[in-house]
């Protein structure tokens, strides 16, 4: 993506639509998966012009992204996602449980190692971010599923 930043200028209004389609039910499934993985990857290199409209994308985006198959499009898109979420990590305050759930829940067995080694560290990373955000943090790990607790300390440390 070596033209990524002259995209910067169209942003605003491609993050518009993107979050029209990804927010309408009626859209198909397959469409709004699409929309969702566009929207990620457009946090690659524009993550601070994304997150201060992280509130308005978040859940949307975390439920749209729940059944895509898990190839280089859905890591690329978290990726990117997970960039906006360190540019503005309160916002994801509603969306929070669900972010983690995501996190918890990844699997990229298929996946080359570098994709797979820097998502991981995204997703390490971010929940950095929030144990140092949040005071009572095991009691937030602890009232996930326990699936999903014992993923976050086994990948994560969480």
């Amino acid at each position: 993506m070596s033209n990524s930043k002259n995209i910067t200028p169209f942003v605003p209004e491609l993050l518009q639509r993107l979050v029209e389609i990804i927010s309408n039910p009626g859209v198909q499934a397959a469409v709004s998966e699409n929309a969702a993985i566009a929207l990620g990857r457009l946090g690659l290199h524009n993550s601070e012009i994304l997150a201060p409209q992280l509130p308005n994308f978040a859940e949307d985006f975390l439920s749209a992204m729940e059944h895509v198959e898990f190839l280089e499009e859905k890591a690329t898109a978290f990726k990117g996602f997970t960039l906006v979420v360190g540019q503005n990590p309160q916002a994801m305050e509603k969306a929070l449980p669900q972010f983690f759930v995501a996190i918890a829940r990844y699997r990229d067995i298929n996946l080359k190692s570098p994709i797979k080694q820097e998502l991981h560290d995204h997703f390490q990373k971010a929940i950095g971010i929030y144990r140092q955000l949040i005071p009572q943090f095991n009691d937030f790990v602890n009232q996930m599923q326990p699936q999903d607790q014992q993923a976050l300390r086994q990948y994560y440390s969480a």
